[in-house]
């Protein structure tokens, strides 16, 4: 994902989750970030767009939150995915980060 905060709380950009090994639910999970809030030190992206199943499936619109717990790299950063009321993923970064940058 790579998104743009802006200060009225809307925002830009795309979340992209592949889930292969079905922790929940498998599948791909993507779309456009179009605004976002604070819950606490919780980031909350609001994001609209497609869920397709694996195996097979056909994609359907979904309206989904990203919650971001905590910025950092491997071991460190970490995020939740929640859509249709129920918590699709819980993730631990492995690799790559997580960062904040103010303008």
């Amino acid at each position: 994902m790579e998104v743009t905060l802006l200060a009225d709380g809307s925002a830009t950009g795309h979340v992209d989750c592949v889930d292969q090994h079905g922790d929940n639910f498998p599948g791909n999970i993507f779309g456009e970030v179009t605004s976002w809030s604070m819950e606490g030190t919780t980031v909350v992206l609001n994001v609209t767009g497609k869920l397709l199943s694996i195996p097979g499936g056909h994609p359907v619109d979904v309206s989904f939150t990203v919650k971001i717990q905590r910025f950092g790299g491997a071991g460190v950063g970490h995020w939740t995915l929640e859509a249709f009321g129920t918590l699709f993923c819980v993730e631990l970064l492995t690799s790559g980060q997580i960062v904040y940058r103010p303008e």
